[in-house]
């Protein structure tokens, strides 16, 4: 996962930087999800 990552920065502009960040919007709110599923 972080390799990819890295990857993705290693050859970086603009719009992969959109991206991952995005990305890591999206990746961050399904954890949430999935913590609030398990609580009930």
């Amino acid at each position: 996962m972080t390799k990819l990552i890295f990857f993705i920065i290693s050859q970086t502009d603009f719009e992969s930087l959109m991206f991952l960040d995005l990305f890591d919007c999206i990746y961050k709110n399904r954890d949430k999800m999935n913590l609030k599923q398990k609580q009930k």
